[in-house]
């Protein structure tokens, strides 16, 4: 047990070697990670100052962006509308296609079915000539809604036309509103240009600070996982060596309480008086009490 308890009091003290070691390189890996942060964000302050100082220009060139932006979304709207149109116009051109009226007015048509209809109900007609005057009405009938069919188709397709040729016309438009926009475009490329090089060599050297913080806070990160483990393990063998310890107490004082009742019970035996101590661990022995009992008895 004393072989085991050194080898493990001789792993506590590495451990503990260790862990100091490991404190100090996290700490240095931390400072390193803050020096790294603190010369990104002085770059990226820096870039921050670059914009307020060209935010009137950046302001422009992001207005008229803005405004290409909303004129593509709505040229895309107006194209697909045109597309829905062609072929709505397809549709009804296709549902036409088989149908053949003569060119005459819905109003004609519903007068000549008038006049049958009063011929029918005022004269007194021959059983064929009712039946012919009734199969004319039928025929009328379908004619009338074969050329309403086709007015209302025909009404659709103006109508297409009509605001097909409007969209067209709005495409147009801005078409040379986008056109006007490329141009203010265009005319600022150049600061703009210049802005943007200007931030991007800030922002190359930021990103490198940046993986160079997070580099150096992975490290620590990876250092701190293991001062963790170790830290359990010092805990673990810690405890350990407190509970053998209070063991080897626990049975030295017993063999000292043993070998003091021995040297009580032969001074009993000699007649001889007994401490306070000695009385007192005869007290917790219940056959060394009854002992000493009977001799005082005696």
């Amino acid at each position: 047990m004393s072989m085991e308890l050194e080898k493990i009091e001789e792993e506590i003290f590495s451990i503990r070697s260790k862990l100091s070691e490991l404190k100090r390189r996290i700490a240095e890996h931390e400072e390193e990670a803050n020096r790294q942060v603190a010369q990104r964000d002085a770059l990226h302050a820096r870039i921050r100052e670059i914009k307020e100082n060209n935010k009137e220009v950046l302001d422009i060139i992001r207005g008229i962006r803005e405004e290409a932006r909303e004129i593509r979304a709505r040229l895309s709207e107006l194209f697909e509308r045109l597309r829905s149109l062609k072929e709505e116009r397809e549709n009804i051109r296709a549902q036409l296609s088989g149908v053949r009226v003569p060119n005459i007015d819905e109003e004609s048509i519903i007068k000549k079915i008038q006049e049958i209809d009063t011929m029918i109900e005022t004269r007194p007609l021959r059983p064929e000539e009712e039946r012919r005057l009734f199969e004319e009405t039928k025929r009328l009938t379908r004619l009338l809604n074969d050329v309403r069919k086709k007015n209302s188709a025909t009404s659709r397709l103006r109508a297409i036309s009509e605001e097909a040729a409007k969209i067209r016309e709005e495409i147009q438009q801005l078409k040379e509103k986008l056109a006007e926009k490329r141009e203010q475009l265009n005319n600022h490329r150049d600061s703009f240009n210049q802005i943007k090089e200007q931030i991007m060599a800030v922002k190359e050297k930021a990103d490198k600070y940046h993986q160079a913080y997070l580099e150096a806070k992975k490290k620590a990160q990876l250092l701190e996982a293991e001062r963790i483990l170790l830290s359990s393990r010092l805990v673990e063998l810690q405890d350990y060596v407190r509970k053998v310890r209070e063991e080897q107490a626990k049975t030295r004082e017993h063999m000292v309480k043993e070998r003091m009742k021995l040297q009580a019970i032969q001074k009993l035996n000699s007649g001889g008086k007994l401490t306070f101590d000695e009385m007192k661990v005869l007290l917790e022995d219940e056959k060394a009490w009854e002992i000493l009992t009977k001799k005082s008895s005696v």
